[in-house]
């Protein structure tokens, strides 16, 4: 995995279902799984060249069964991407008005069945969007004005149904 982890030019990790997505410098989306213990990686490509231009953020929903991942599109777009395990081929929706300026982060929660993704967006402002399973368009919208100078980490706390976002703020703050 090490050798696999220095080819790559942005990549994320699900190490509990021992799955890699990476983004090429050619802006395509790549994942590779495989099953625990076995040496053998399958590859999938998601998109072609010119699609992805973030590391993509990654998370697996135990409850659809989907690997979810959320990546820097064309344009500044934040582009979204499910695959239901065992499925061949990707689904996608771009957030509309989203956009991001940072490699955005992804969660989920199970309490509700919602996929959570938090962006720095224009002007350092931080985003947070939210979508639950099966319904179409995202909701949310900005958690602070200017103020957030990194890409965002997310975590959902299933047991007290929290959502919590850290970002580095100004003169490295967190």
């Amino acid at each position: 995995m090490v050798l696999l982890m220095s080819l790559l030019t942005s990549f994320a990790a699900l190490a509990a279902t021992g799955t890699v997505a990476y983004a090429t410098g050619a802006g395509s989306l790549n994942y590779y799984y495989n099953h625990d213990g076995s040496p053998t990686w399958n590859p999938s490509q998601v998109r072609g060249a010119g699609y992805a231009y973030s590391a993509p953020a990654i998370v697996h929903s135990s409850r659809t069964d989907n690997t979810e991942m959320v990546v820097e599109g064309p344009n500044q777009t934040l582009d979204y991407y499910y695959n239901h395990d065992g499925k061949s081929g990707w689904s996608e929706s771009a957030i509309k008005g989203a956009s991001t300026d940072a490699t955005p982060a992804i969660a989920y929660n199970d309490v509700y069945g919602n996929t959570e993704i938090a962006v720095q967006g224009a002007n350092h402002t931080l985003y947070y969007y939210y979508n639950h399973d099966g319904t179409p368009g995202w909701s949310g919208g900005a958690v602070s004005g200017p103020g957030a100078y990194s890409a965002p980490a997310i975590v959902h706390s299933d047991s007290t149904d929290n959502t919590e976002i850290a970002a580095e703020g100004p003169t490295w703050t967190l």
